[in-house]
């Protein structure tokens, strides 16, 4: 059980930002795999060298010391996160991972000379490797976060220096120290944790130092972080969660007190409501900016780093989305949904499980209203969320606006409220905008509640009286279901719609009629119009399928085309959407968020591209996109929503933004001819 504790404090932290699996090696970076800096006895002490690909000149190298009490060894399988050192190799940065002797084997200062010897090694070897030796800095968690604040405060002394792999005329000081979560007072961490271990000598502290530390004053006392500051110390950015139970606040409180009093600069960043590590996707985002900055200010001796400043004005940001090259992710700044959802105690019988985030993770989609120029969310339902609100963001105002309010009191697995207008639901690809009668359109999903309730009317919103519609169509129906597609068709006015197992359906809005067209099965399929040949594309859940609906044959085409196109074929709905200036149908999965897949329908292949710089991957990623990933004519870009708590991202799959002949642009909106 003390295994398993331990196992899930460092899975804890490490989600602070998520890790990289073990052997992994980020896109744009080579490794060096079990380099030899040290052997002590029979133990040899090895470090991963991850550097660019391609590189010119000395890297500043950051140094990451994995977590686990000490005594556990995870430097393959616990880095910081794929995502980071992917982004610190790709703005120029080497990252070493290195291991030290464990508690069980050797107690303290044995972790801390290990940690000297490797920055000793890796600072006479400089040459060899590429590295900045006078640009080193030093990054840990938990007890990873302990050992790189010694290396940091008691850089200027010989007391913790040992010999570990020799190199003893080469400094072993750091320019600076990022601590997340680390202890710093080993005694009253062994008393704060009382309760974790029986009996106490069994106490992370304790084995560190070969026994309680009430009995090893002397030894805590040298392990402490907080006994060698000085006005010497390097710049330190500290992180902790709020409420962490395992290494208390207090213990980043006690050295960010001390390192203040010594008139050092430090940064300290609570992680609100976090534990030892668990931090939501927008505090993951925040932290690995905060981190970037950090190395790039002291390291390179960039001030303002990290992406160039924002444009604040919507007018501006539109100007930067329109005039940006191809190939270019443009990020919306203090965009998530999430603040003008409702608050917890705003309409609480509709909170359930996970609240109104739900209405973008929960397999839930999206529609894009061409009128109004803005990307109209709906989502919820099951267990997560039971509000049934409308969200829209206006690309004009680069802001969302709640248009409607939850339904205060909703009924379980009930598909429609007291007022009349429907219950919460997982909505899938399930939703569109009918352009020629300017109206909202939903059908089926999992409702709120248990999920399986039956759930099958046609509902659509209009906009400008604010009133939902059952519309009771005729004809032959698609019924409700999970998974579902659709696509609206502006040459036809018709809305094709993928209905689970039952196949392909059209609805003629002005007839107010369905007609089964196909009965092969379609669920998990993100689905596009290429209104240029008149075909209905859908992709997912392994599959890439084809109907040519300008001849009416809606006999369902599988297609196995090349070009890297697996990616987006396996999730479950990829985002989809066709863009007539690069006559392709463009492709985006939440899953593989740096890459782009564009399909050209004549020469029948997929062209992949690599595109950093967008939304990161989140824990609901394959989900599905389900429609949150829409082309946009007034800016000649494509609109990504992935995450509720994230911002809002555009991406400019080619140049230039006047919209080409027939496709529709809200009136009055830019300045298309």
């Amino acid at each position: 059980m003390l295994r398993a504790a331990l196992r899930l404090s460092a899975v804890l932290l490490a989600a602070a930002l998520p890790t990289a699996s073990a052997g992994e090696t980020p896109e744009g970076s080579k490794v060096l795999r079990n380099v030899e800096y040290a052997r002590v006895g029979e133990t040899r002490l090895v470090l991963d060298l991850y550097t660019p690909t391609e590189s010119k000149g000395k890297l500043p190298l950051v140094v990451w010391i994995y977590g686990g009490a000490w005594r556990n060894s995870w430097m393959h399988d616990a880095l910081p996160s794929g995502n980071a050192v992917r982004v610190l190799v790709g703005r120029g940065y080497a990252v070493a991972s290195i291991s030290h002797r464990l508690s069980q084997d050797a107690v303290f200062p044995a972790q801390i000379e290990d940690c000297k010897g490797a920055i000793r090694f890796l600072r006479a070897n400089a040459m060899k490797y590429s590295l900045d030796a006078d640009h080193i800095g030093v990054w840990g968690g938990s007890s990873g976060g302990h050992l790189a604040a010694l290396l940091g405060t008691s850089g200027g002394g010989k007391e913790l220096e040992g010999n570990t792999g020799g190199n003893l005329g080469v400094s072993s000081k750091v320019q600076c120290v990022v601590d997340f979560s680390g202890p710093t007072d080993l005694m009253k961490l062994e008393a704060g944790c009382a309760g974790f271990y029986k009996p106490p000598r069994l106490s992370p502290p304790a084995q560190l130092v070969g026994g309680p530390t009430s009995e090893h004053r002397e030894l805590a006392v040298r392990a402490n972080p907080i006994t060698y500051v000085t006005k010497d110390a390097p710049p330190f950015l500290i992180a902790h969660g709020e409420k962490d139970t395992l290494v208390p606040i207090n213990q980043s409180e006690m050295l960010l007190e001390a390192i203040k009093k010594a008139g050092v600069e430090v940064t300290f960043e609570v992680i609100k409501g976090g534990g030892h590590g668990g931090a939501t996707p927008a505090q993951e985002e925040r932290l690995l900016r905060l981190v970037t900055s950090f190395f790039d200010k002291h390291l390179k001796g960039v001030e303002a780093s990290g992406p160039s400043p924002q444009p604040s004005s919507p007018q501006a940001i539109l100007d930067k989305i329109k005039n940006a090259p191809a190939n270019t992710w443009i990020e919306i700044p203090k965009s998530a949904l999430m603040a003008v959802a409702p608050k917890p105690n705003q309409f609480p019988k509709t909170w359930a499980v996970c609240g109104p985030a739900s209405v973008v993770m929960a397999w839930c989609g999206a529609a894009f209203d061409t009128k109004r120029d803005r990307l109209v969310i709906w989502g919820g339902g099951h267990a997560d969320y039971h509000g049934n609100e409308l969200y829209a963001f206006d690309v004009q105002k680069m802001a969302w606006e709640r248009l409607t309010d939850p339904f205060p009191t909703p009924v379980k697995d009930q598909e429609v409220n007291a007022d009349g207008a429907p219950n919460s639901r997982h909505t899938y690809g399930g939703l569109a905008y009918i352009a020629h009668a300017d109206r909202f359109s939903g059908l089926g999903g999992s409702l709120a509640g248990v999920g399986f309730a039956k759930c099958d009317r046609t509902w659509t919103y209009d906009f400008d009286a604010k009133k939902w519609e059952d519309r009771q169509p005729g004809g032959t129906l698609p019924g409700g279901g999970f998974c579902l597609g659709c696509a609206y068709d502006p040459v036809s006015k018709k809305l094709f719609f993928g209905s689970e197992h039952k196949g392909l359906f059209a609805y003629d809005y002005d007839e107010n009629t369905w007609a089964k067209l196909d009965g092969q099965p379609v669920d998990g399929l993100g689905f596009a119009v290429d209104t240029k040949r008149k075909l209905l594309v859908g992709v997912g859940r392994g599959r890439l399928v084809l109907y040519d609906i300008g001849q009416n044959n809606f006999k369902q085409q599988n297609l196995k085309i090349p070009g890297g196109g697996d990616v987006i074929h396996t999730g479950n709905a990829a985002g989809l959407d066709y863009d007539p200036v690069a006559d392709r149908m463009v492709g985006w999965a939440s899953w593989a968020p740096d890459k782009i897949y564009a399909l050209d329908l004549d020469a029948k292949k997929w062209e992949v591209k690599q595109a950093d710089g967008g939304p990161k991957v989140t824990a609901f990623a394959r989900n599905g996109v389900f429609g949150r990933w829409r082309y946009v004519a007034s800016v000649n870009a494509f609109i990504a929503v992935s995450d509720a708590n994230g911002n809002v991202f555009f991406y400019k799959h080619t140049a230039g933004w006047k919209s080409p002949d027939g496709v529709p642009t809200p009136a009055g909106i830019g300045d298309n001819p």
